[in-house]
């Protein structure tokens, strides 16, 4: 029992619940992508900053010194300009997620196929989920809707069905990891090891 409990998806569990509750924010706070877009904005300039200041503190001055500063302040520019120019900075944020979403859909659609191998009963909502997911998430990086409400509304809806199937992962993956365990100590060569493991305990005594 403790062994199930050690080996259970709890990674997943955790990130399951984090995208339903980022997924809620979405669709419950419609300037969802603008906050987000001010705060990575700021982040982006706080780091630029603070990245242009160690670069300055530093005595040695030549073509490192002039790159690393173009680099800081660079950080500074891109930050300011995502914070006044939300509307741009909010489609290339949507694209990414998206992209995130498409590649984390790809990865439960291959543990989807291991389930089925296993036979285990369920094996078809995570492909289900994983397929929607990642032609919702495609579609919505071709067709990204003007009106950052709708946007918000839409993503929150995709982060929501990937926070369930993260939850379903949780526990697909365990019973995974649990029949390989179980394999491989039911194979000929393990039982050999532990046998002779065992004999030579006995003869040790």
């Amino acid at each position: 029992m403790l062994e199930k409990i050690k080996k259970f998806g709890w990674g997943y569990l955790l990130i399951g619940g984090l995208l339903i509750t980022i997924g809620v924010s979405f669709i419950s706070a419609q300037d969802a992508y603008e906050t987000l877009a001010i705060i990575m904005g700021c982040i982006l300039a706080a780091v630029g900053i603070g990245f242009s200041i160690y670069t300055l503190l530093d005595k040695g001055r030549g073509i490192r010194f002039a790159l690393r500063l173009s680099v800081g302040l660079s950080a500074i520019v891109c930050g300011i300009i995502t914070m006044i120019a939300r509307g741009g900075a909010i489609e290339v944020i949507a694209n990414i997620l998206f992209l995130l979403l498409i590649i984390d859909g790809a990865f439960k659609l291959q543990l989807s196929v291991l389930s089925r191998r296993l036979s285990y009963y369920g094996w078809w909502i995570v492909t289900a989920l994983s397929v929607a997911i990642i032609i919702s998430a495609f579609l919505l990086c071709k067709l990204t809707p003007s009106d950052p409400a709708r946007l918000a509304t839409l993503s929150g809806t995709v982060i929501i069905s990937d926070g369930i199937l993260n939850l379903l992962s949780a526990f697909f993956s365990s019973a995974i990891i649990v029949e390989k365990g179980d394999k491989r100590k039911n194979a000929p060569d393990a039982k050999d090891a532990e046998e002779k493991d065992v004999k030579a305990d006995e003869a040790d005594e």
